[in-house]
């Protein structure tokens, strides 16, 4: 079933415009209608996959490598309820925070999401490359949206790092397929041989990825990128788009890892990442800005324990990728409330919200305890792992850990205090009430948190299939190959 999700998302931003020429009112109602069914697809198909089944299906029913292979497996399925649920979180936060052009707007938000489910389920290296591109491109005309000089800025800057990133990774699939004539990756795992190309195609598609992934020293873009874009998009891009640059790493890596390691590599720049990313947002006075380099930070996280090349590490990063993912959105959805009802982004204008908007105050710090891993929500859970996973290795990672997230709760703490706590500026003024669908949205990610945080086994459910299905790669080969 997780075929006809493709069709039903561009059928559906095709249609929009045609069917908003009366209304806009159409265009909300079919973007989410779209969105959650494909949810409904995902959660309906979910129960064989995490049995430990791979869902295929061949184009035109040409079996690879000739043939183009949709290859659904734990990992596939960990990242479509991602992109699913954040879309659709995304488009319900949108029906009142969009005023205008809303058709335009949902038909590009349907196109984001069509080439993030793309890039989850394809099993061929070309068409992860092609869906990359459909989710970039919709991407930079969002980033945009507001067509203010700082949304054109961040826009260009945007398109000019990502369209460098797919160039090196179509180049980097060129090498691969000279080396193996092959782009299905499940063949692609059958033929490699060790050689300088396959290390120059691992190294081209590696950067590209990592651009994708807004690791350090490639994440410059986010900090211009995610404040311009309207912040239900920011939630998108922070919570989904960077950790597609993690999965199509972890694919690349699995597929190639006994010729080539790069473990090392992941967990220095994840360092690296946390580091960088922690004390930026510390300086920064836009809340936007802050989340975009918090972003920076916690993708180092799941860099660190995916890079220790353990099984403990890799379900640690992967339970942090969800949790990231949602935690993130629910502060970027936070955020927009704020900029929604005040208009303003520098934390230093802000203060004394609390009293104006107390449940969306709540909100925010138990996103932040979260994000910071403060017992007992959901952060805290993937942390813990995190810090056992690296104490397996090297206790001083684990220090290096626990110091971040300390780093992590000073500036999200100091932005509650700011935004919240401060003194009240008498001159700000409240323009219009928090809608009930952004509430709604807030409110469900709130108690996400808050239940992966006492029930952790209900994310591990999702993320042991994971975890296993990259182990083991034989299984995931023999069945796209029609074993």
């Amino acid at each position: 079933m997780f075929i006809y999700v493709i069709p039903l998302l561009l059928g559906a931003a095709f249609f929009i415009p045609m069917l908003s020429i009366k209304t806009d009112k159409a265009a909300p109602l079919i973007a989410i209608v779209a969105i959650g069914t494909a949810l409904f697809i995902v959660v309906l198909s979910a129960p064989p996959i995490l049995g430990g089944q791979i869902y295929k299906w061949y184009m035109a029913s040409w079996a690879p490598p000739i043939g183009i292979a949709i290859a659904v497996d734990g990992l596939s399925l960990l990242m479509t309820v991602i992109i699913t649920g954040l879309g659709l979180a995304a488009a319900v936060f949108s029906y009142r925070y969009i005023t205008r052009r809303k058709p335009e707007y949902y038909a590009i938000l349907l196109l984001v999401v069509s080439g993030m489910f793309g890039i989850a389920i394809t099993g061929d290296l070309f068409n992860l490359y092609v869906f990359f591109e459909i989710m970039s491109v919709s991407s930079y005309i969002i980033v945009a949206w507001s067509r203010t000089r700082e949304a054109l800025e961040g826009s260009i800057k945007y398109l000019i790092i990502n369209a460098f990133a797919t160039s090196l990774i179509l180049l980097g699939i060129a090498f691969m397929y000279g080396l193996t004539g092959t782009l299905n990756m499940a063949d692609i795992a059958t033929k490699i041989q060790p050689s300088i190309i396959l290390t120059t195609s691992m190294g081209l598609m590696m950067t590209g990825f990592l651009v994708k992934a807004a690791l350090f020293p490639l994440h410059f873009w986010v900090a211009d990128a995610y404040p311009a874009a309207p912040s239900p998009m920011s939630a998108l891009l922070s919570g989904v788009m960077v950790n597609l640059g993690l999965y199509s790493i972890l694919r690349v890596i699995f597929i190639t890892s006994p010729m080539i390691n790069v473990y090392f590599i992941l967990v220095l720049l994840g360092m690296i990442s946390m580091v960088v990313g922690g004390f930026m947002a510390i300086i920064q006075k836009d809340i936007k800005r802050l989340l975009a380099y918090s972003s920076v930070s916690q993708m180092g996280y799941c860099f660190l324990a995916i890079g220790l090349g353990t099984s403990l590490g890799l379900s640690a990063g992967l339970f942090q990728v969800l949790n990231n993912a949602v935690m993130k959105s629910l502060l970027f959805f936070c955020a927009g409330v704020i900029v929604y009802t005040v208009g303003v982004r520098n934390m230093n204008e802000l203060g004394g919200l609390w009293k104006k908007m107390p449940l969306v105050a709540a909100c925010f710090v138990v996103g932040a305890l979260a994000i910071a891993g403060v017992p007992p929500f959901s952060g805290f859970a993937s942390k813990y792992m995190i810090y056992l996973a690296t104490w397996e290795v090297s206790p001083f990672l684990t220090v290096f850990a626990i110091v971040i997230s300390g780093v992590t709760l000073i500036y999200y703490l100091k932005a509650f205090s700011t935004i919240f706590l401060g003194p009240e500026n008498k001159n700000l003024k409240i323009e219009r009430p928090v809608p009930k669908s952004m509430m709604t949205v807030i409110l469900a990610l709130t108690a996400a948190i808050i239940v992966l945080g006492f029930f952790p086994e209900l994310g591990l459910a999702l993320v042991q299939p994971a975890t296993a299905s990259l182990l083991n790669l034989p299984n995931y080969i023999s069945v796209v190959l029609g074993g």
